[in-house]
């Protein structure tokens, strides 16, 4: 369910559990509305993670001069993500909606299940796009494509 900022304001949490709410809302023509919604989809629409960020992890492989495959493990950013191949170990990951800006878009990285770990980077390209870019480490430091097996993403974008 997309949702934005402002159709919360002026609204009252009424019933809190840890899966659902309800907000009562007064439409301008004085009537009382209530609505029903998860706690995540509220965050989401105010902005708010729980940690204070939006947070996207994703295991992503790559082989071959095509885009990486992805396996979604969390998404609260309320967009679709989808990614495109730029260049040999550079690849671009596009927005269905502005979600990013400049200074408020970080990368994570974690280990990758066997064993290796790439080191991957992620630069802020405009409001719907970042890139990542995956660099061999332990000596060689060449960015180039079949470099990502299984390896975690953490992507945090704060209010």
């Amino acid at each position: 369910m997309a949702q934005d900022q402002t159709r919360y304001q002026n609204k009252k949490t009424v019933w809190n559990d840890a899966d659902i709410i309800a907000i009562q809302s007064v439409k301008t023509d004085g009537k009382i509305v209530w609505e029903k919604t998860n706690i995540g989809e509220f965050k989401t629409a105010l902005g708010i993670g729980a940690e204070g960020y939006l947070r996207y992890e994703v295991a992503l492989t790559q082989a071959g001069g095509v885009k990486p495959s992805a396996v979604e493990l969390t998404n609260e950013l309320g967009v679709i993500l989808s990614y495109v191949y730029d260049a040999p170990g550079s690849y671009f990951i596009d927005a269905s909606a502005p979600i990013f800006a400049v200074s408020k878009v970080y990368g994570v990285q974690g280990m990758e299940q066997s064993g290796g770990n790439p080191s991957i980077t992620l630069d802020y390209v405009s409001p719907t796009r970042v890139q990542i870019r995956s660099t061999a480490t332990g000596g060689s430091g060449f960015q180039g494509n079949d470099l990502l097996n299984n390896s975690f993403l953490e992507i945090r974008v704060y209010p």
